[in-house]
Protein backbone atom coordinates (compact mmCIF):
# COMPACT_ATOMS: atom_id res chain seq x y z
CA UNK A 1 0.00 0.00 0.00
CA UNK A 2 1.01 3.62 -0.62
CA UNK A 3 2.14 5.63 1.96
CA UNK A 4 1.49 9.32 2.11
CA UNK A 5 3.40 11.95 4.39
CA UNK A 6 1.04 14.31 6.57
CA UNK A 7 2.25 17.82 6.76
CA UNK A 8 2.69 18.61 10.46
CA UNK A 9 0.01 21.33 11.27
CA UNK A 10 1.37 24.91 11.56
CA UNK A 11 2.05 25.66 14.95
CA UNK A 12 1.49 29.54 14.91
CA UNK A 13 1.69 32.51 12.29
CA UNK A 14 4.49 35.25 12.87
CA UNK A 15 4.51 38.00 11.86
CA UNK A 16 8.18 40.08 11.36
CA UNK A 17 8.88 43.07 10.07
CA UNK A 18 12.36 43.33 8.39
CA UNK A 19 11.90 39.54 7.53
CA UNK A 20 14.47 39.71 4.95
CA UNK A 21 16.96 41.46 6.17
CA UNK A 22 20.33 40.10 7.30
CA UNK A 23 18.96 38.67 11.00
CA UNK A 24 14.81 38.14 9.31
CA UNK A 25 16.35 36.24 6.72
CA UNK A 26 18.47 33.88 9.23
CA UNK A 27 15.18 33.82 11.86
CA UNK A 28 12.61 33.15 8.51
CA UNK A 29 14.11 29.73 7.53
CA UNK A 30 14.60 28.52 11.13
CA UNK A 31 11.35 29.24 11.89
CA UNK A 32 9.89 27.52 8.39
CA UNK A 33 11.77 24.74 9.58
CA UNK A 34 10.30 24.32 12.82
CA UNK A 35 6.61 24.41 10.79
CA UNK A 36 5.42 28.25 11.76
CA UNK A 37 3.40 30.18 9.23
CA UNK A 38 5.38 33.60 8.35
CA UNK A 39 4.19 36.84 7.67
CA UNK A 40 7.18 39.16 6.45
CA UNK A 41 6.62 43.11 6.26
CA UNK A 42 10.18 43.88 4.24
CA UNK A 43 10.67 47.04 1.83
CA UNK A 44 13.17 45.35 0.44
CA UNK A 45 16.06 48.22 0.53
CA UNK A 46 18.31 45.88 2.38
CA UNK A 47 17.25 42.31 1.59
CA UNK A 48 18.32 39.10 1.40
CA UNK A 49 15.95 38.38 -1.97
CA UNK A 50 17.81 34.78 -2.60
CA UNK A 51 16.14 33.22 0.60
CA UNK A 52 13.13 33.70 -1.07
CA UNK A 53 13.67 31.05 -3.65
CA UNK A 54 14.58 28.64 -0.97
CA UNK A 55 11.38 29.09 1.26
CA UNK A 56 8.14 26.58 0.57
CA UNK A 57 5.96 28.99 -1.07
CA UNK A 58 3.45 28.05 1.27
CA UNK A 59 5.17 28.54 4.23
CA UNK A 60 4.98 32.68 4.10
CA UNK A 61 3.46 35.79 2.79
CA UNK A 62 5.29 38.49 1.63
CA UNK A 63 3.87 42.11 2.23
CA UNK A 64 6.11 44.88 0.07
CA UNK A 65 5.65 47.26 2.26
CA UNK A 66 7.45 50.07 4.50
CA UNK A 67 7.00 49.55 8.64
CA UNK A 68 5.61 53.12 8.08
CA UNK A 69 2.88 52.74 5.61
CA UNK A 70 0.26 50.60 8.36
CA UNK A 71 -2.50 50.79 5.39
CA UNK A 72 -1.38 48.99 3.44
CA UNK A 73 0.08 46.33 6.33
CA UNK A 74 -3.27 46.26 8.01
CA UNK A 75 -5.18 45.73 4.02
CA UNK A 76 -2.58 42.79 3.24
CA UNK A 77 -2.87 41.40 6.22
CA UNK A 78 -6.77 40.60 6.44
CA UNK A 79 -6.64 36.86 5.67
CA UNK A 80 -3.95 36.55 8.77
CA UNK A 81 -3.78 36.24 12.50
CA UNK A 82 -0.63 35.97 13.87
CA UNK A 83 -0.27 36.19 17.50
CA UNK A 84 3.36 36.70 17.68
CA UNK A 85 5.04 40.10 16.45
CA UNK A 86 9.14 40.16 15.94
CA UNK A 87 9.69 43.80 15.18
CA UNK A 88 13.17 43.55 13.57
CA UNK A 89 12.72 46.20 10.66
CA UNK A 90 14.96 49.51 11.33
CA UNK A 91 17.88 51.56 10.02
CA UNK A 92 20.76 50.59 12.16
CA UNK A 93 24.54 50.89 9.87
CA UNK A 94 25.82 53.79 12.24
CA UNK A 95 27.52 56.06 9.34
CA UNK A 96 23.78 55.87 7.55
CA UNK A 97 21.73 56.55 10.61
CA UNK A 98 24.67 60.07 11.52
CA UNK A 99 23.90 61.50 8.50
CA UNK A 100 20.25 60.46 7.90
CA UNK A 101 19.14 61.02 11.78
CA UNK A 102 15.39 62.42 10.61
CA UNK A 103 14.90 58.75 8.46
CA UNK A 104 16.44 57.27 11.65
CA UNK A 105 13.94 58.10 13.87
CA UNK A 106 10.86 57.91 11.42
CA UNK A 107 12.23 54.09 10.65
CA UNK A 108 13.03 53.00 14.19
CA UNK A 109 10.65 55.45 16.43
CA UNK A 110 8.26 56.04 14.42
CA UNK A 111 8.24 52.72 12.71
CA UNK A 112 7.93 51.05 16.27
CA UNK A 113 5.02 53.02 17.13
CA UNK A 114 3.41 51.33 14.35
CA UNK A 115 4.30 48.21 14.48
CA UNK A 116 2.69 48.17 18.02
CA UNK A 117 -0.73 49.75 16.41
CA UNK A 118 -0.43 46.81 13.97
CA UNK A 119 -0.07 44.40 16.86
CA UNK A 120 -3.07 46.53 18.69
CA UNK A 121 -5.47 46.25 15.69
CA UNK A 122 -4.84 42.62 14.82
CA UNK A 123 -4.97 41.26 18.48
CA UNK A 124 -1.48 40.43 18.57
CA UNK A 125 -0.54 39.83 22.30
CA UNK A 126 3.09 39.00 22.11
CA UNK A 127 5.31 41.70 20.59
CA UNK A 128 9.71 40.87 20.81
CA UNK A 129 11.27 44.27 19.59
CA UNK A 130 15.01 44.19 18.80
CA UNK A 131 16.96 47.09 20.56
CA UNK A 132 20.18 47.37 20.45
CA UNK A 133 23.41 47.81 23.79
CA UNK A 134 24.02 51.20 21.87
CA UNK A 135 21.05 52.58 24.58
CA UNK A 136 23.62 52.00 27.02
CA UNK A 137 26.38 54.52 29.37
CA UNK A 138 29.75 53.74 27.32
CA UNK A 139 32.01 51.56 30.35
CA UNK A 140 34.46 49.40 30.58
CA UNK A 141 32.84 47.38 32.61
CA UNK A 142 30.13 44.43 30.98
CA UNK A 143 26.40 46.11 30.82
CA UNK A 144 23.74 44.32 33.08
CA UNK A 145 20.27 45.16 31.77
CA UNK A 146 20.40 47.31 34.93
CA UNK A 147 23.12 49.74 33.74
CA UNK A 148 22.59 53.27 33.21
CA UNK A 149 21.30 54.31 29.77
CA UNK A 150 22.99 56.94 28.10
CA UNK A 151 22.93 56.69 23.92
CA UNK A 152 25.88 58.39 22.14
CA UNK A 153 24.32 58.46 18.92
CA UNK A 154 21.28 58.87 16.93
CA UNK A 155 20.95 55.48 16.31
CA UNK A 156 20.98 54.34 20.19
CA UNK A 157 18.63 57.19 20.60
CA UNK A 158 16.17 56.08 18.60
CA UNK A 159 16.33 52.25 19.87
CA UNK A 160 15.70 53.89 23.68
CA UNK A 161 12.98 56.11 22.40
CA UNK A 162 11.08 52.99 20.50
CA UNK A 163 12.06 50.87 23.75
CA UNK A 164 10.10 53.33 26.00
CA UNK A 165 7.21 53.23 22.97
CA UNK A 166 6.73 49.61 24.15
CA UNK A 167 7.40 49.86 27.88
CA UNK A 168 4.13 52.50 27.57
CA UNK A 169 2.12 51.58 24.86
CA UNK A 170 2.07 47.81 25.13
CA UNK A 171 0.39 47.45 28.47
CA UNK A 172 -2.28 49.81 28.03
CA UNK A 173 -3.23 47.62 24.82
CA UNK A 174 -2.92 44.53 26.88
CA UNK A 175 0.38 43.29 24.52
CA UNK A 176 3.13 41.47 26.24
CA UNK A 177 6.76 42.27 25.22
CA UNK A 178 10.27 41.18 25.64
CA UNK A 179 13.08 44.14 24.51
CA UNK A 180 16.01 42.46 23.34
CA UNK A 181 19.31 43.92 23.33
CA UNK A 182 21.55 43.64 20.50
CA UNK A 183 25.06 43.02 20.82
CA UNK A 184 27.21 42.69 17.46
CA UNK A 185 25.96 40.37 15.29
CA UNK A 186 27.91 38.85 12.36
CA UNK A 187 27.15 36.54 10.15
CA UNK A 188 26.65 34.98 6.04
CA UNK A 189 24.25 37.46 4.35
CA UNK A 190 25.13 40.93 6.04
CA UNK A 191 24.07 42.89 3.38
CA UNK A 192 25.78 46.24 5.89
CA UNK A 193 29.10 47.03 5.94
CA UNK A 194 29.72 46.48 9.58
CA UNK A 195 33.35 45.38 10.54
CA UNK A 196 33.69 41.90 9.73
CA UNK A 197 31.45 41.35 6.35
CA UNK A 198 34.07 45.26 5.50
CA UNK A 199 37.15 42.91 6.10
CA UNK A 200 36.06 40.06 4.64
CA UNK A 201 35.23 41.88 1.54
CA UNK A 202 38.16 44.00 1.53
CA UNK A 203 41.02 41.29 1.85
CA UNK A 204 39.58 39.35 -1.29
CA UNK A 205 41.17 42.08 -3.28
CA UNK A 206 44.02 42.78 -1.34
CA UNK A 207 46.27 42.07 1.17
CA UNK A 208 46.57 45.93 2.34
CA UNK A 209 43.15 47.20 3.73
CA UNK A 210 41.87 50.53 4.89
CA UNK A 211 40.31 50.54 8.37
CA UNK A 212 40.19 52.76 11.09
CA UNK A 213 39.93 52.54 14.65
CA UNK A 214 40.98 48.98 15.63
CA UNK A 215 41.76 49.17 19.49
CA UNK A 216 38.43 49.68 20.49
CA UNK A 217 36.74 45.98 21.93
CA UNK A 218 33.27 44.59 20.91
CA UNK A 219 30.77 41.46 22.22
CA UNK A 220 30.61 39.48 18.74
CA UNK A 221 27.73 37.39 18.86
CA UNK A 222 26.75 34.95 15.60
CA UNK A 223 23.73 35.16 14.16
CA UNK A 224 22.58 31.59 14.51
CA UNK A 225 23.55 32.23 18.02
CA UNK A 226 20.99 35.19 18.05
CA UNK A 227 18.36 33.35 16.15
CA UNK A 228 18.49 30.30 19.12
CA UNK A 229 17.69 33.09 21.65
CA UNK A 230 14.71 34.68 19.07
CA UNK A 231 13.01 31.18 19.27
CA UNK A 232 13.37 29.89 22.71
CA UNK A 233 11.29 33.01 23.17
CA UNK A 234 8.74 32.82 20.48
CA UNK A 235 8.15 29.80 22.57
CA UNK A 236 7.54 30.80 25.55
CA UNK A 237 3.74 30.32 26.42
CA UNK A 238 4.05 33.99 27.56
CA UNK A 239 6.38 36.96 27.12
CA UNK A 240 7.07 39.18 30.41
CA UNK A 241 7.32 42.95 29.75
CA UNK A 242 11.23 42.76 30.37
CA UNK A 243 14.45 43.43 28.77
CA UNK A 244 17.30 41.22 28.37
CA UNK A 245 20.78 41.35 26.86
CA UNK A 246 21.69 39.48 23.82
CA UNK A 247 25.09 38.80 23.45
CA UNK A 248 28.47 36.51 24.38
CA UNK A 249 30.12 38.17 27.18
CA UNK A 250 32.90 38.39 25.64
CA UNK A 251 34.68 41.38 23.61
CA UNK A 252 37.21 41.11 21.12
CA UNK A 253 39.00 44.11 19.53
CA UNK A 254 39.61 44.76 16.02
CA UNK A 255 42.81 44.03 15.75
CA UNK A 256 41.90 40.75 17.27
CA UNK A 257 40.02 39.92 14.63
CA UNK A 258 42.42 40.78 12.34
CA UNK A 259 44.42 37.94 13.77
CA UNK A 260 42.10 35.54 13.56
CA UNK A 261 41.47 35.95 9.99
CA UNK A 262 44.97 35.99 9.41
CA UNK A 263 45.23 32.71 11.12
CA UNK A 264 42.21 31.36 8.81
CA UNK A 265 43.05 32.95 5.73
CA UNK A 266 46.52 31.87 6.39
CA UNK A 267 47.66 35.29 5.06
CA UNK A 268 49.46 38.58 6.18
CA UNK A 269 46.63 41.02 6.15
CA UNK A 270 48.70 44.90 6.46
CA UNK A 271 46.69 47.67 7.84
CA UNK A 272 46.78 50.83 6.06
CA UNK A 273 44.80 53.36 9.38
CA UNK A 274 42.48 55.67 7.14
CA UNK A 275 41.09 58.91 9.53
CA UNK A 276 38.50 58.85 7.57
CA UNK A 277 36.96 55.61 8.83
CA UNK A 278 36.96 56.60 12.86
CA UNK A 279 34.07 57.70 13.79
CA UNK A 280 33.65 61.02 15.54
CA UNK A 281 31.55 59.32 18.60
CA UNK A 282 32.75 55.38 19.61
CA UNK A 283 32.87 53.19 22.77
CA UNK A 284 36.27 52.10 23.60
CA UNK A 285 34.57 48.57 24.71
CA UNK A 286 30.92 47.17 24.60
CA UNK A 287 30.45 43.60 25.83
CA UNK A 288 27.11 42.38 27.66
CA UNK A 289 26.05 40.54 30.76
CA UNK A 290 24.15 37.56 29.81
CA UNK A 291 22.96 35.86 32.82
CA UNK A 292 19.57 37.29 32.97
CA UNK A 293 18.59 35.59 29.28
CA UNK A 294 20.31 32.17 30.24
CA UNK A 295 18.27 32.38 33.40
CA UNK A 296 15.26 33.33 31.67
CA UNK A 297 15.26 30.76 28.97
CA UNK A 298 18.08 28.51 29.39
CA UNK A 299 19.69 29.73 26.02
CA UNK A 300 24.09 30.11 25.95
CA UNK A 301 26.14 30.94 22.77
CA UNK A 302 27.60 28.09 21.10
CA UNK A 303 29.79 30.18 19.10
CA UNK A 304 33.29 31.54 20.18
CA UNK A 305 34.65 34.11 17.56
CA UNK A 306 37.09 32.12 15.93
CA UNK A 307 34.56 29.36 15.06
CA UNK A 308 31.78 31.62 14.15
CA UNK A 309 34.58 33.42 11.69
CA UNK A 310 35.97 30.32 10.24
CA UNK A 311 32.69 29.00 9.05
CA UNK A 312 32.03 32.43 7.71
CA UNK A 313 35.05 32.33 6.10
CA UNK A 314 34.94 28.84 4.52
CA UNK A 315 31.27 29.45 3.56
CA UNK A 316 32.14 32.29 1.12
CA UNK A 317 34.72 31.00 -0.88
Amino acid sequence: MKKFLVKPAIKAQILITGGLGFIGSHLAKKLIDKNFFLIIIDDLTNANLKILKNLPKDSFYLIKADINDKKKVINEMKEYNPSILVHLAAIHYIPYCLKNPKKTNRTNVAGTENAIEIAKIKGINKFIFSSSAAVYKPSDKEHKESSKVLPIDVYGKSKLKAEEKIRECCPKNKIKYVILRFFNIYGSNDLTPHFIPSILKKIKNSNTIKLGNLKTARDYLHVDDLVNALIKIIERKELNNEIYNVGTGKSTTGNEIIEIVSKIKETDIRIDSDKNLIRKTDRKKLVANIQKLSVYCGWKPKYSISRGLRELIESSE
